[in-house]
């Protein structure tokens, strides 16, 4: 990050934690936190290949990239990182399994990141449970050596035990990412869930969400996630205490390489982006803490701020980085943000 907050992260988010249902003039407040967990792998080795003379190639790579990732050591990471936080809801994305098998068919999962989370939070004393999970993403892909690589994406809300949760849902943007390929059409859709939370006698509605990510020389890819952009918006336009807390694939400072008018619309459509409200100045960037395909540190730092609470409804009391300085639970910063009604 920008500056090193080591001395002082730990201490701030166990006062966030502590005002997490009330705040200190008495009034209810919620303690909400966003995390993109990172697959192990960006698919680049994939997307390289994939139209070649040679498509498996890319397939074995992101195989080995995915084999040699420490999955395991970063839900470790991630579930300190919750308990300390103590979020009331929790926003991931990119929350993957990986498998193998025979054909596409017939798979046997050898990475689940949410049952490896779910075993650290227990191991931590960190009472969360799921409140819904949404599959998105579902392929299973030819390797060199006749098996097929399977990889599954979802969208998981999580809530803090005592936290009471009703009418959860899920829905998946009319927008969605069609790559025809020499092996056929890969589809990757992204969606969202929604959730009604009751702190006290308040009751607002939570929402996470993953817009699609940009590649670089793709203009309608751009378009497609400003869509789904404009769809999320438009589904949550009359709700009046709502928080949308996610990845959203476009940078704050609307620079390279996400460069999209994502943001804007949201906070063009009345939503606040919270990191703002009360970070003036800090840029507050979010993303890559490392590079991947393949993986090395990343040699210019982070450089975009794509992760975000959006709120409507609340006053912003506290919006924090979790996560940044190594070990790294993931590639992306986790945010955290306490917001009173």
């Amino acid at each position: 990050m920008p500056f090193d907050i080591r001395g002082l992260r730990y201490p701030t988010l166990m006062l966030v934690a502590a005002c997490s249902l009330w705040a200190a003039s008495g009034g209810a407040a919620v303690t909400v936190m966003t995390q993109n967990m990172d697959a192990g792998t960006d698919l680049k080795f994939v997307l390289a290949y994939i139209n070649s003379s040679t498509p498996t190639t890319g397939i074995d790579l992101t195989y080995q990239e995915v084999a040699n990732n420490n999955f395991a050591a970063r839900a470790e990471i991630l579930a300190r990182e919750i308990k300390t936080a103590a979020p009331d809801l929790v926003s991931l994305q990119e929350v993957t399994t990986w498998s193998k098998g025979p054909s596409a068919d017939v798979q046997v999962p050898f990475v689940d990141q949410l049952s490896l989370l779910q075993d650290a939070l227990s191991a931590a004393g960190a009472e969360y449970s799921v409140v819904k999970q949404q599959f998105l993403t579902a392929m299973a892909l030819p390797m060199s050596d006749n098996t097929f690589l399977g990889f599954v994406d979802s969208n998981v809300v999580l809530a803090r035990k005592g936290v009471a949760t009703s009418h959860a849902t899920a829905g998946q943007f009319a927008d969605i990412l069609r790559v025809p390929t020499n092996l056929g059409l890969l589809v990757a859709p992204d969606g969202w869930i929604s959730v009604d939370v009751t702190v006290g006698s308040e009751t607002f509605t939570f929402v996470d969400t993953h817009l699609v990510s940009p590649i670089a020389g793709f203009p309608q890819i751009e378009q497609l996630q400003a869509a789904q952009a404009t769809e999320l918006a438009t589904t949550f336009a009359g709700s009046t205490h709502i928080v949308i807390a996610g990845d959203f694939n476009s940078n704050a400072a609307h620079t390279p390489p996400e460069r999209t008018p994502s943001v804007a619309i949201m906070t063009g459509s009345g939503f606040i982006d919270a990191w703002p409200v009360v970070n003036h100045g800090n840029p507050g960037y979010t993303w890559p803490a490392y590079l991947e395909d393949p993986p090395a540190p990343h040699p210019n730092g982070p450089y975009e701020r794509i992760d975000f609470v959006f709120e409507r409804g609340f006053s912003v009391r506290s919006v924090e980085r979790v996560g940044w300085n190594g070990p790294h639970a993931s590639d992306h910063a986790g945010v955290v943000a306490v917001l009173k009604f």
